[in-house]
């Protein structure tokens, strides 16, 4: 997961200093379960909001959008840039 928010160099480094790649791991374990701890209190129906809401939010940033977006415009050559912007987020939505 480091990798998606910080890239691979810092991957590298992590890979070779012990105490960085446990730090980085001690973060991620954190980065899940908190907002997991948190849907735990949500009823989930509202649990479910929030994340959807989450996904469309931090969706459009990671690296499968890309893809996405290729994908789309090829299925739906007749949609508009924005349009096809619209349903990459949407699909971020439903994950």
């Amino acid at each position: 997961m480091a990798r998606l928010f910080l890239g691979s160099s810092l991957k590298k480094l992590a890979d070779r200093a012990p105490l960085l790649r446990q730090f980085l791991w001690a973060i991620e374990a954190l980065l899940v379960a908190v907002p997991l701890g948190i849907t735990r209190l949500l009823p989930p129906g509202a649990a479910s909001r929030a994340g959807r809401r989450v996904f469309r939010l931090i969706g459009p940033y990671l690296d499968k959008t890309r893809k996405f977006r290729r994908n789309l415009s090829l299925a739906f050559p007749d949609r508009s840039p924005a349009e096809i912007e619209a349903l990459i987020r949407d699909n971020w939505g439903n994950v």
